[in-house]
């Protein structure tokens, strides 16, 4: 999800797909990761997104120098500063950064406001943004904001002077937030968040965390990441196609032969799914599907061909329906499930604290999780729950030994134990 948001984020501001005669949009793409700290979510993030730090570093040493002298004008008083002075434009220089570090919508606004139009909203903690007291009173106006971005559509945002302004650009999103914050968002505007569609714009895992993770050396470079990061440099360094009016002129991508076949038969399908389904979590996920699979699609073949695309090829839109079902689900089973209940998110607490606990051996006297354990599940009913929770996803086994219950936590998610020595001590110190 890191490289499609690098990807998207190179490529937006010169492409755009043309589906057909009247359907036109963005490839910009929007991601929500959902996961408990110690997911290695900042790592990853960090180093696919090194070219994009190391552009915005030059675009902000070049924006203010050209802002101060913009700001200044010619010093001397001569008459061809003066000449200068006359011809030099009214408006201020653009903004040439990309990544946005602000985590309020207002922020967002002003940046687009100030930038050249094409911007990245990376966020490793946006529980800012979902839970944010200001976002609690206007998430409305969040969705609003972020639908109009996503379909490449103009918003209208008042700065208190006398006329509002419109405001458009290209905007890709990569939102990473904990289940609980989530969870308390989308209890006040589930409501909204899916019939409005912006549940359906956004590409969404919540993986599982599964098995250890040992140190290892990494002794040379990745050349892989090397080239990646080269390649990303090369698109954000390639100038972008304007018209005579100075706003982006991108090149269109259009669907031909196959992958149109191809695109169409995901169309119909996604269709019959929506219309047939009387399940309005499926209704309100999959509505934006067919499209979100032409987003991803010429995200893949751009940066497979470069700006030379034209046309997206039928390999891409087949690779693109893996990925956006995959996504689609996703969405569908966090929402339908109720995977942010609270027994969720004890079950998840309680195996945490388990490993934790037993240095990842994961074995543990029942009695001294009561004792003990998190706070919420130190009464038996609220135990007996998430044990339960844990048990119908074959995460955790409960068995009796000396009179005593013990947890088990799934061999696979545990360290390695190399002898019955160990787990006899382990069940011991239990």
């Amino acid at each position: 999800m890191s490289v499609l948001t690098a990807i998207s984020m190179a490529l937006q501001s010169h492409f755009i797909i043309r589906r057909d005669s009247v359907g036109r949009f963005p490839l910009s793409l929007y991601f929500l990761v959902v996961a408990s700290s110690g997911e290695r979510k900042t790592t990853v993030d960090g180093c696919v997104m090194k070219q994009l730090e190391d552009h915005d570093s030059e675009a902000a040493m070049k924006y203010a120098t050209d802002l101060k002298k913009w700001r200044d004008g010619p010093s001397d008083q001569t008459q061809d500063s003066r000449n200068s002075r006359n011809s030099q434009s009214v408006f201020p220089p653009r903004d040439g950064r990309i990544l946005i570090k602000d985590s309020t919508i207002e922020g967002l606004t002003k940046r687009m406001d100030e930038s050249a139009g094409s911007l990245g909203w990376v966020l490793s903690e946006a529980g800012i943004v979902f839970g944010g007291y200001s976002v609690k009173k206007s998430s409305g106006y969040l969705m609003s904001v972020l639908n109009s971005f996503w379909s490449g559509e103009s918003i209208s945002v008042d700065r208190g002077g006398a006329n509002p302004k419109r405001l458009s650009g290209r905007l890709t999103l990569f939102f990473q937030v904990q289940p609980a914050v989530l969870a308390e968002f989308l209890a006040m505007e589930g409501r909204m968040a899916g019939p409005n569609g912006f549940l359906s714009r956004l590409l969404v895992a919540a993986p599982a965390r599964s098995g250890v993770r040992p140190y290892q050396e990494q002794d040379s470079p990745l050349v892989c990441l090397e080239n990646f990061h080269q390649k990303i440099g090369d698109l954000l360094n390639a100038p972008v196609k304007t018209n005579e009016q100075g706003h982006y002129a991108p090149q269109e991508l259009t669907l031909k032969g196959k992958a149109k076949e191809r695109w169409i038969e995901a169309y119909n399908l996604a269709e019959e799914r929506r219309a047939y389904s009387t399940d309005e979590a499926i209704q309100d996920c999959i509505n934006k599907e067919p499209e979100q699979i032409l987003r991803v699609a010429a995200v893949l073949d751009g940066y497979r061909y470069g700006l030379k695309l034209k046309t997206i090829s039928e390999a891409a839109v087949q690779a693109a329906q893996k990925i956006v079902g995959y996504h689609t689900q996703e969405v569908i089973r966090l929402v339908k499930c109720n995977v942010f209940s609270d027994n969720d998110r004890d079950a998840k607490e309680l195996e945490a604290w388990i490993l934790k606990q037993t240095g990842g051996v994961g074995i543990i006297a029942r009695s001294l999780v009561l004792k003990n354990g998190p706070n919420r599940m130190r009464t038996k009913a609220r135990l007996d729950t998430a044990i339960m929770e844990l048990q119908k996803r074959n995460r955790v086994i409960e068995v009796a030994y000396k009179s005593k219950k013990y947890l088990i936590i799934h061999q696979d998610l545990c360290r390695p134990i190399h002898s019955t020595e160990n787990k006899k001590a382990s069940i011991s110190k239990s």
